[in-house]
C-alpha cells in the first residue's frame, strides 16, 4: 500500500486545481499501479520483466494519469518522431496562458529512445507528462524546472521507484545521431511521427 506523499508547493497545487475543471485531486487508488509498483520500490530489474511493445506508450500514458495526474490529461497528444535527436522528449504547450483549453502535445525521441530501457522510457514520459500537468492547471514557473515541478518528480519517484530527473542523460546518443545525420544515415525503428491522440476515447 502506498503512503500519501506531503510535498511541497501543495498550496499552490490545490489553488490550481480550483480554478482548473476536471482535476479535483491527485489519485492513488489505481489498482494495476499500485501492484506494479507495491513497496519496496521496483529494481530497475524488476521493471524490465514487464514487457510492453516499444511503441505502446499509449498503456502507459493512460495508466500514470489516472493514479498520478487525476486524468487531466485526457485530452494530451503523445507522439513518436524520428526527428527529435537533441532531446529525448519535449512538451509543448500551443496555446496562451488565459486560454481555458489550449492544445498540449508531447513527443518521444525514437532515434534516443529505440535502444533505451523500459525503465529510461517511462521516466522520459512521465518526465513530459509532469510538464503537461503543469500545463493544464495553469502553472508557469519561473525556470523550466522549478520547485512545483521537483516536487511532483519527487512525489512520484517515492511511490514507483523511477528515477525522474531535470535533464536526461543521452549525451553518447546525442553525440552519435548527429554524426550519423552528418553522414545522412540514421537508422532508427518505424515509430516516425505516430500520433497516440487520446481525446477521442
Amino acid at each position: 500500500m502506498l503512503v500519501n506523499i506531503v510535498y511541497s508547493a501543495s498550496s499552490v497545487m490545490r489553488s490550481a486545481k480550483a480554478r482548473t475543471s476536471g482535476c479535483s485531486g491527485i489519485k492513488m487508488d489505481n489498482e494495476l499501479l499500485l501492484n506494479f509498483f507495491s513497496a519496496p520500490p521496483p529494481t530497475s530489474q524488476e521493471l524490465e520483466t514487464y514487457h510492453w511493445p516499444f511503441g505502446d506508450v499509449h498503456t502507459l500514458f493512460r495508466h500514470f494519469n489516472e493514479a498520478f495526474f487525476d486524468n487531466c490529461l485526457r485530452d494530451v497528444i503523445v507522439q513518436w518522431s524520428n526527428k527529435l535527436t537533441r532531446s529525448a522528449g519535449l512538451c509543448k504547450y500551443r496555446g496562451t496562458r488565459t486560454e481555458e483549453h489550449s492544445p498540449i502535445v508531447i513527443i518521444l525521441s525514437a532515434p534516443l529512445l529505440q535502444y533505451r530501457s523500459q525503465h529510461d522510457l517511462l521516466d522520459v514520459l512521465v518526465h513530459e507528462m509532469i510538464h503537461a500537468y503543469l500545463f493544464r492547471l495553469k502553472i508557469f514557473e519561473r525556470v523550466h524546472h522549478g520547485p512545483i515541478w521537483h516536487a511532483q518528480a519527487h512525489r512520484i519517484n517515492q511511490a514507483t521507484g523511477l528515477t525522474i530527473r531535470a535533464y536526461h542523460n543521452y549525451y553518447r546518443e546525442v553525440r552519435y545521431l548527429a554524426r550519423q545525420r552528418a553522414l545522412k544515415r540514421i537508422p532508427v525503428i518505424d515509430l516516425s511521427d505516430s500520433v497516440i491522440d487520446l481525446t477521442n476515447d
